[in-house]
C-alpha cells in the first residue's frame, strides 16, 4: 500500500510540474507620446514564435493588458494614428506577466508642393469672367446723366462683396468718373 501512496504521490507531483510548466503567461503596460501623455485606442499586437497573434486596444488611460500568452518569444507591435509604428521583443515567463512600457514618436508627414514656373496672367477685360461689357446700341439704352448711369451700372452689376460694391472700368481704367455717354465710342 506504501508503494502505491508513493507512486501516486510521484505521478501527483509530476501532474502539478507539468501544469506549472504550462501556465500561460502575459505582458501589460502602458502605450505614451514622447511627452508622457497616454496614448489611448492605439492597437497592441503581439506575435509569439509558434503563430500566436493576439491584439488588444489601450484604454482611456493608454494601459493594454494581454493575458493567455504559452511561455516564448513575441514581436510586441503598437499602431496609433499620427505616430510612427513601434516594434520590440519580449519574452515571456512561465505563468509570469511581463511588463512593457512604449514610448511612440510622432511621424513627420511629407508633403510635396509642385510650382509651375510658367505662370500666365492675363491683363485682357476681355478674360474677366464676371465682366460685362457694353457696347454701341447697349449705351444707348442707358440713362444721358453720368449719375443715373453711375446708377445703371451698378443695377447691371448686381450686388458685389467687399464695402465698396462692383467696380467700373472705362476703357481699362477705373476709379474716374464716369463721362457722359454722349462721348462713349
Amino acid at each position: 500500500m506504501k508503494a502505491i501512496l508513493s507512486a501516486a504521490a510521484v505521478v501527483f507531483v509530476a501532474n502539478l510540474t507539468a501544469l506549472a510548466q504550462n501556465t500561460p503567461g502575459g505582458l501589460k503596460g502602458q502605450v505614451r507620446d514622447p511627452s508622457g501623455a497616454v496614448v489611448p485606442a492605439a492597437a497592441v499586437t503581439v506575435t509569439g514564435t509558434g503563430g500566436t497573434v493576439k491584439a488588444t486596444e489601450t484604454n482611456q488611460f493608454g494601459q493594454f493588458a494581454i493575458s493567455g500568452l504559452p511561455p516564448g518569444k513575441y514581436a510586441v507591435r503598437a499602431l496609433a494614428k499620427g505616430f510612427a509604428v513601434y516594434e520590440e521583443a519580449v519574452e515571456t515567463g512561465e505563468g509570469k506577466t511581463a511588463t512593457l512600457d512604449i514610448r511612440l514618436s510622432i511621424i513627420l508627414e511629407k508633403q510635396q508642393v509642385t510650382v509651375a514656373d510658367q505662370a500666365h496672367v492675363d491683363v485682357d477685360p476681355a478674360s474677366n469672367a464676371g465682366a460685362l461689357i457694353l457696347r454701341g446700341e447697349d449705351l444707348d439704352a442707358l440713362s444721358d446723366d453720368p449719375d443715373d448711369l453711375a446708377s445703371d451700372l451698378q443695377a447691371l452689376a448686381g450686388p458685389a462683396a467687399g464695402p465698396n460694391g462692383g467696380q467700373i472700368f472705362i476703357d481699362g481704367f477705373t476709379g474716374g468718373r464716369l463721362p457722359p455717354q454722349a462721348i462713349h465710342p
